[in-house]
């Protein structure tokens, strides 16, 4: 007897419980923003949902390429912090009474 491959679906049904209040939200949604159903834009959420998560992960390794390239290292020790601080509160009252 030969075996049959069986093909897995590529989608999978998933219960959602959902208030009410939220649930005429989304068909309002899915009759105004052109989605066929709750599910397509249920989709379309994730989908966006993730491509900003992706977005916001491409921003951080750039942004910490950005500070590895930006030259040497400054040395932090415990006073670091304070002596900024104390900085930036003079710059400050120097333009608030120069303004």
């Amino acid at each position: 007897m030969a075996k049959r491959s069986v093909k897995k679906s590529a989608s999978r049904v998933s219960s959602v419980r959902i208030p009410a209040a939220v649930r005429g939200f989304i068909e309002k949604r899915v009759e105004t923003g052109g989605f066929l159903d709750e599910s397509e834009y249920l989709l379309h959420l994730v989908k966006e949902d993730q491509r900003q998560a992706e977005a916001a992960h491409r921003r951080l390794v750039q942004l910490a390429r950005e500070g590895l390239a930006s030259g040497p290292d400054i040395p932090i020790d415990d006073g670091y912090w304070e002596r900024k601080k104390a900085t930036l509160r003079a710059r400050l009252t120097k333009r608030r009474k120069a303004g």
